[in-house]
């Protein structure tokens, strides 16, 4: 498992940047998608990934 630093764009709201644990990019936007959702209680539709790099180890 890697980590990954997130940067989501939710309107309403502003930007937002979380640290995921994932195996891959992919897992690691929905992962980040379902959280920042619960986190600010909004439909995920109305939140932008903007980038999502691997944090090297």
């Amino acid at each position: 498992m890697n980590w990954y630093e997130v940067e989501a764009e939710i309107d309403f709201f502003g930007k937002t940047t979380e640290l995921i644990q994932a195996e891959n990019r992919e897992d690691c936007e929905l992962i980040a998608l379902h959280l920042i959702s619960k986190k600010f209680k909004c439909p995920k539709k109305i939140i932008n990934v903007i980038f999502c790099r691997k944090i090297p180890k």
